[in-house]
């Protein structure tokens, strides 16, 4: 969260959600998705991409 969202870092935690954090919006969310894959070296499925509401959700797709 603080690579794509990196004036707002100070206020992104594991309890953020996509409907909450005001930066996150449909180019943060492609930018967050994009910098986790990077970091991971994996990729979400587009449905999972869809899916992700949370940094809750986001843990669960890297944990299947």
């Amino acid at each position: 969260m603080r690579r794509a969202f990196p004036d707002h870092a100070d206020r992104a935690s594991l309890a953020s959600r996509r409907d909450e954090f005001e930066p996150w919006d449909s180019l943060g969310h492609l930018l967050f998705v994009m910098e986790i894959e990077a970091e991971f070296a994996r990729k979400f499925t587009t449905e999972q991409i869809t899916e992700a509401r949370s940094v809750d959700d986001i843990c669960r797709f890297l944990d299947q």
